[in-house]
């Protein structure tokens, strides 16, 4: 999708269709695969989902797809701090080909709350990482104060009275988590404005 890509833009995307260039664009949406999945989106809540069912549901190109020259490697992550405003999570970025590149690395998570369905995820940070062909680098990313907002954690307290986990991980193609790399938290959820403490 080259939009309007202004007066240098037959350049730029000949750069790119010549590999002189690494495309690091990321669709910000889910597409969909057609008009009878409407509509798609990476962070819907499990279970819930409201479409139409004519067709397959998942999306044809999903949240934070794209294209690269250069192959990659995400290793096992790791994450340091107690708190959400502390919590950083950290993993090797590999470049296994035989180009430098440009990659962008996400940090998704989930809020496990008793009594809500989680969301399938949710961008709680990223950044972008340059590696050299063959080469590595360790990625630390830490949990947006803006994004929290968006796990339910500020849900009401459950009637069990257990504590709410908090689901994080890494990803470079895709807002799902990789098999067997999911960090898991134990917050507490504490009761919002109005609610019994």
């Amino acid at each position: 999708m080259g939009g309007y890509p202004g007066p240098d833009g037959g350049r730029l995307i000949a750069e790119l269709i010549m590999g002189d260039r690494e495309p690091i664009g990321r669709l910000p949406v889910s597409l969909p695969r057609s008009s009878a999945s409407l509509p798609v989106a990476y962070d819907e809540r499990m279970g819930a989902a409201r479409r139409y069912s004519d067709s397959e549901s998942d999306a044809l190109l999903g949240f934070g797809a794209g294209l690269g020259y250069a192959r990659w490697e995400l290793g096992e992550p790791a994450a340091v701090g107690d708190g959400l405003s502390d919590v950083v999570v950290s993993a090797v970025l590999r470049n296994t080909s035989e180009r430098a590149g440009r990659q962008i690395v996400g940090l998704y998570g989930r809020a496990r709350v008793p009594g809500l369905l989680p969301r399938q995820a949710v961008l709680l940070g990223f950044t972008a990482v340059e590696v050299a062909a063959g080469g590595e680098q360790t990625v630390s990313i830490g949990i947006n104060p803006y994004a929290i907002g968006r796990l339910g954690l500020d849900a009401p307290p459950s009637a069990t009275g257990l504590p709410a986990s908090l689901e994080l991980w890494l990803s470079h193609d895709s807002p799902l988590p990789p098999r067997g790399q999911i960090i898991t938290h134990i917050v507490g959820v504490s009761p919002g404005p109005g609610l019994p403490g």
